[in-house]
């Protein structure tokens, strides 16, 4: 499996972008999936840059309906034989933020042009969308230290209700070592994410976690609490990204100091 980073918040090469985002080439099996797509179309400059094809892809995968991560379709245009999306249902949904000192409401969600929408598959809980690969939503809150996430609305017949996240996919990818799981931003807490699949893959490894952990506004608690639970899964490979904060990403590559892998803008991953 290799993993190209089109997008990400952290760049240290010559010549490549970045912007709060996530963008990913997955390779494997002959597919070429494109988790992601950031907020705008820094991914495709980074792609030609990378000397990435994009085009040709067997799938596009929009992790959850937030301007970060689905922005970046009103580009695709620029791309040949655009695949499938798979989006869940819910990601559609209005989605804003709240600024409280100023007590107004921020539209962070996606508008899509129809034109990328017609490609549009929605998924509302889990499918095998390949031999061996999988998109599960409607992640479950079962453990007591990682909360619903705060600040987060979505607007449904002009009332702003909590946003809890349920349009978030995990993309599961079964191989001969366990099983690879990639996540977008984890907003529902990437243990109770972790918790899902093994309740759903009984008796199956977690080989690898590509991730956005939403830690970067996180209590001790939880971080803490986050690293004691993954160290039970003997992850061989754990790459914290995005969303998880730098401060967090440090502790991780501290605590697991054989299995980390950094991620940035043209990171090339094969595991």
């Amino acid at each position: 499996m290799r993993i190209t980073v089109l997008n990400e918040n952290m760049v240290y090469k010559k010549n490549l972008i970045a912007e709060h985002g996530l963008s990913a080439l997955i390779e494997f099996n002959n597919k070429k999936i494109l988790l992601d797509t950031g907020q705008s179309d820094v991914f495709i400059k980074n792609a030609k840059t990378l000397g990435v094809d994009l085009n040709n892809l067997d799938a596009i995968i929009i992790s959850h309906g937030h301007y970060d991560h689905g922005g970046g379709l009103d580009y695709l245009n620029e791309i040949n034989n655009i695949p499938n999306i798979y989006i869940s249902t819910k990601a559609l949904i209005p989605k804003f933020s709240i600024n409280k000192k100023k007590n107004k409401y921020y539209f962070n969600g996606i508008d899509v042009d129809d034109n990328i929408k017609n490609h549009f598959h929605y998924i509302d809980d889990k499918e095998e969308i390949f031999k061996g690969v999988y998109l599960i939503s409607n992640i479950p809150y079962s453990n007591d230290f990682e909360s619903k996430p705060k600040g987060f609305y979505i607007k449904q017949k002009d009332k702003m209700l909590p946003d809890l996240m349920y349009d978030e996919q995990i993309l599961v990818v079964e191989t001969s070592n366990g099983l690879s799981l990639f996540m977008g931003c984890s907003h529902m807490g990437i243990i109770n994410a972790v918790s899902y699949v093994k309740d759903i893959f009984k008796g199956k490894k977690i080989y690898s976690l590509f991730a956005g952990m939403h830690l970067i506004n996180a209590d001790k608690n939880r971080v803490d609490n986050t690293i004691e639970m993954l160290k039970k899964e003997n992850i061989n490979y754990i790459m914290p990204c995005h969303c998880t904060g730098y401060k967090v990403s440090a502790k991780i590559s501290e605590e697991f100091k054989n299995s980390y892998i950094e991620v940035q803008c043209g990171s090339v991953i094969e595991i």
